[in-house]
């Protein structure tokens, strides 16, 4: 009984590890760039974030991203 219970307890952690490996790889925000505070920038429009994948900047509400096709062409 005490394997088994240990066996889904390591199954449901590896399970959330996942999930959250594949949500901080997709999101665009690992750096956000602002040379104010957030909410003013929020105000001004001239937040930019960027990510693995793409950089966004956010400009008169809406959320441009540009895709970096540089990582994918690497040898």
């Amino acid at each position: 009984m005490v394997a088994t219970c240990l066996h889904l307890a390591g199954f449901v952690c590896s399970f959330i590890g996942w999930i959250g490996v594949v949500v901080a790889t997709a999101t665009n925000d690992w750096v956000v760039t602002c040379g104010y505070t957030i909410t003013t920038c929020r105000k001004m429009d001239e937040l930019g974030s960027k990510g693995l994948w793409a950089d966004c900047v956010m400009a008169t509400g809406l959320y441009h991203c540009k895709p970096l096709v540089d990582i994918l062409i690497l040898p």
